[in-house]
């Protein structure tokens, strides 16, 4: 039985160079899987961020439908209520009407009775 050779200095260090290339390969790789994975985090962060903006803007156009259903409640209630108002002008243009009539008649009879008056 023959001993092994002795190994060779160039053949060892050629395979250390190897195991350290592959070393700083597989570092390089690990840290762009880390990359990566924060890369995804952040994204995942986003969509979570968006989803929840999203929620809010339909809130939002949920009161803001709500809201204006109860402006246009009352803007009819402010015609009804205009309309009432301008009712109860007539009313009172129809009343005055005969009270400016018996107010120039008092006038005048006051100013009849005046002058009845200093005659006398």
């Amino acid at each position: 039985m023959t001993a092994p050779a002795p190994p060779n200095f160039t053949t060892l260090s050629q395979a250390a160079t190897a195991m350290v290339q592959d070393a700083n390969a597989i570092s390089q790789h690990q840290q762009s899987y880390a990359n990566h994975q924060q890369t995804l985090g952040q994204e995942l962060s986003i969509q979570h961020q968006l989803q929840d903006l999203q929620t809010s803007i339909d809130n939002l156009t949920v009161l803001v439908t709500q809201l204006n259903a109860r402006l246009d409640s009352l803007g009819a209630r402010m015609d009804s209520f205009g309309a009432r108002m301008d009712s109860f002008g007539a009313r009172m243009d129809s009343f005055g009407a005969p009270m400016d009539s018996k107010f120039t008649s008092l006038e005048a009879r006051l100013h009849n009775l005046k002058i009845t008056e200093a005659r006398t």
